[in-house]
């Protein structure tokens, strides 16, 4: 009873925040349909447009590095909305699970050990994988309605500044992408930081 609660709850708080980012119930069904057949998101992340798909869809990310023209040993960030995300992709100690409920969610990309399971295909020539826990709210709303972590990389040729809207992500973008999320970018201006934990200590990489 109590599970299901809070499950309607989680529901109701998913469809006021997707009216809120102008997410519609069609587009909502898009968006899932899309991250689970191959496909390739375009969507507002919390300081640049970025380009998104399921990261255990081989598939959908070699499309991805494709229009991109992404060199391959460069791996991706995954994001996430919520730590069972997590599960199928890194292996955290006590030490790692308590840093993280003490750091997320926030604009903070931790690199953490990756799961024997972690597919190589997304991992470059890193021996940790990338994640944000997310706070921006189209990110949360994307990862709640896929019910997954999902892949992000700027939404860019490879080498040239991101798109700054949704216009010119068409325009550079004009095949390959399977949806359009028309959200406002989160307002941050810069990269996130970006922190490993080594040893007991966490070490900044970017501030």
């Amino acid at each position: 009873m109590h599970k299901a609660s809070q499950h309607t709850n989680t529901q109701k708080e998913l469809s006021l925040l997707c009216e809120q980012l102008g997410i519609d119930k069609n587009q909502q069904q898009q968006i899932q349909d899309c991250i689970h057949h191959d496909g390739i998101i375009c969507y507002p992340t919390e300081a640049v447009w970025g380009l998104g798909c399921h990261p255990q869809s081989e598939k959908a990310f070699e499309k991805l590095l494709a229009i991109k023209q992404r060199p391959a040993d460069k791996g991706v960030i995954l994001v996430i909305s919520d730590y069972s995300q997590l599960v199928p992709y890194v292996l955290l100690d006590d030490f790692h699970k308590e840093q993280l409920r003490n750091i997320w969610p926030a604009f903070v990309t931790c690199l953490l050990p990756i799961s024997p399971d972690y597919p190589n295909y997304l991992r470059g020539n890193h021996q940790k994988i990338a994640v944000r826990f997310s706070a921006n709210p189209v990110i949360r709303a994307l990862c709640e309605l896929t019910q997954t972590a999902l892949v992000s990389t700027s939404a860019n040729i490879s080498g040239q500044a991101p798109v700054a809207n949704i216009h010119e992500a068409k325009k550079t973008f004009p095949n390959g992408i399977d949806s359009f999320i028309d959200a406002p970018l989160g307002g941050e201006e810069k990269p996130s930081r970006i922190i490993e934990f080594h040893n007991d200590k966490i070490i900044t990489h970017r501030d």
